[in-house]
C-alpha cells in the first residue's frame, strides 16, 4: 500500500493534490497537476505515478531527480518525513521491477530511540516507523525469511498500528504468506478474510484497486478461483479510468506471476 503523508502542516504539493490523487486514481491527471513544481516531493510523486504505471526506468529518473533536490528544502521534521516515503517508493519500485533473489544480503534493521515528545508533537514520525518495519517484513517475505517476517507483522498488529485500513490489509496478506509457506491453510484463509474486510472499508480509490489486486493474485494462488472473481470484479467496477483499472488488473497477473515464480505468496 501506498504510504501518504498524514501531517496537516503546509505540504509543497498543489492544494488538495494528495487528496485527489488517491481519491480519483487519475494518475496521468495526477502527474500533470505536478507541472512546474519544484521541490524532491513532487519528483518523489512523480515517481510514484510512473511506479504505478509500471514504467520503471521513467520512475527512476524522478527518484534520482528528488534526491538531486534534497539539499534545496530545508532539514525540518516534515521534509525529514518525506525523504523517508521517497525511499519507501523506491523500495516498492525495485521490488515489483524484478524479483529478489533468496541469497540477498540482509541489512540489519535498526531505529534509534525517539523522543516522545517528539512522536506525540509529528505523528507522522510513527506512521513511517511503522512503514519502514512493513518494508522489511516485505523484503523478508521475497528473502524467504518468513519467521522473520511473521514476528514483524504480529508485532505491528499487537501494539495497535496506526489506524489505516489499508495498512491493515498488508499486514494481514503479510501474515497469510506466511502460514501459506507453513501449510496453514486454515489461518490462511483466517487473515485473508481479515484482509477482505479491512480492504472492504476503504474509501480512496488508489488504495482500493492496489488492495484489490493483491487479493485477486493471492486467492488465485491459493486455488480459491470464486474469491479471485470476486475481487478481480471489484477491480473493474471501481470509479476511475480505464487505464487504472487495467494498470492494476496487470499488477495482480504480475503479483500471481511472481508467487509461481517463488512458489510461495509474496507483497508487491
Amino acid at each position: 500500500m501506498p504510504p501518504q503523508e498524514i501531517t496537516n502542516r503546509p505540504s509543497p504539493l498543489p492544494e488538495n493534490w494528495l487528496k485527489k490523487f488517491f481519491r480519483s486514481a487519475d494518475l496521468d491527471a495526477s502527474y500533470r497537476d505536478l507541472d512546474g513544481v519544484r521541490h524532491f516531493h513532487a519528483e518523489t510523486m512523480r515517481g510514484r505515478i510512473r511506479s504505478l504505471q509500471l514504467r520503471f526506468a521513467d520512475a527512476w529518473d524522478h527518484f534520482d531527480q528528488a534526491q538531486s533536490l534534497i539539499s534545496e528544502s530545508p532539514k525540518t521534521i516534515p521534509n525529514l518525513v518525506r525523504q523517508f516515503v521517497l525511499e519507501i517508493y523506491s523500495f516498492n519500485n525495485a521490488l515489483l521491477e524484478r524479483p529478489v533473489s533468496s541469497d540477498c544480503p540482509m541489512a540489519e534493521f535498526s531505529l534509534p530511540p525517539l523522543d516522545p515528545k517528539i512522536l506525540d508533537e509529528y505523528p507522522e514520525i510513527r506512521y513511517v516507523l511503522e512503514l519502514r518495519r512493513n518494508s522489511e517484513a516485505m523484503l523478508r517475505l521475497h528473502t524467504g525469511e518468513l519467521d522473520r517476517a511473521r514476528a514483524i507483522y504480529e508485532s505491528i498488529l499487537k501494539e495497535k498500528p496506526m489506524n489505516k485500513a489499508e495498512l491493515l490489509v498488508v499486514y494481514y496478506l503479510g501474515l497469510a504468506a506466511c502460514e501459506a509457506q507453513g501449510g496453514r491453510a486454515e489461518k490462511v484463509e483466517d487473515h485473508l478474510e481479515s484482509a477482505s474486510l479491512a480492504a472492504q472499508t476503504l474509501q480512496k480509490t488508489l488504495n482500493q484497486a492496489s488492495a484489490a489486486a493483491q487479493l485477486n493474485a493471492f486467492y488465485k494462488f491459493t486455488g480459491n478461483g470464486q474469491k479471485a472473481m470476486e475481487w478481480k470484479l471489484f477491480l473493474s467496477r471501481l470509479n476511475c479510468p480505464q487505464e487504472t483499472i487495467s494498470l492494476f488488473t496487470l499488477r495482480a497477473e504480475k503479483i500471481h506471476s511472481r508467487c509461481s515464480e517463488k512458489g510461495r505468496l509474496v507483497l508487491l
